[in-house]
């Protein structure tokens, strides 16, 4: 059994909004009491606004849910495909989209 967390932050500074999205998958056999694997994975993006706007908490939570969400879920799943294959564990496949 498999459980995925993810939470945003952001902060605009005039021309410039800082993204931190951060994944957290935590897996674990239903038998054992400790998870057997925890991965954590902060991704940073960066974007230069060219216009005077200010990004709203509504505005973001949409741009999370539709864009950033299916942009930084390819690499998390790729990252934890590569662990997990590379500490010899068996094979833990995500799906293609985050639900």
């Amino acid at each position: 059994m498999s459980f995925i967390i993810f939470y945003c932050s952001f902060e605009q500074d005039k021309n410039n909004l800082s993204i931190t999205y951060t994944y957290k998958l935590t897996a674990r056999d239903e038998k054992m009491e400790k998870p057997a694997l925890s991965i954590q994975a902060d991704y940073s993006i960066k974007y230069e606004i060219r216009r005077e706007v200010t990004i709203s908490k509504e505005f973001m939570k949409i741009f999370t849910d539709l864009t950033l969400s299916m942009l930084l879920w390819t690499y998390f799943r790729e990252l934890v495909n590569n662990m997990v294959y590379r500490m010899g564990m068996p094979p833990l496949v995500l799906p293609m989209k985050r639900r």
